[in-house]
């Protein structure tokens, strides 16, 4: 399957973290009435894929500057 050939690529070492915080972030934000995404909700997401602790996806989130915290645990998505 399509997901299965992710994996591989993911652990295989040929997709970098950040690019898959992207990729969850970009499909989960159009769920949201406001495009807004919650940061548990993204970890679970990613750790559905490939294990990894919260802590890498919030410092993912925190370093770049395309994430903007706008209250709580939600984060939006804007390409500076």
């Amino acid at each position: 399957s399509l997901l299965d050939k992710f994996c591989r690529r993911i652990l295989q070492g040929e997709f970098a973290l950040e690019d898959l915080v992207d990729k969850c972030f970009r499909a989960l934000k159009v769920l949201m009435p406001q495009g807004n995404v919650h940061a548990v909700t993204l970890y679970c997401a990613i750790n559905t894929i490939v294990r990894v602790v919260p802590e890498t996806v919030f410092t993912i989130l925190e370093n770049n500057s395309n994430y903007i915290h706008v209250g709580d645990a939600y984060w939006r998505y804007e390409v500076n």
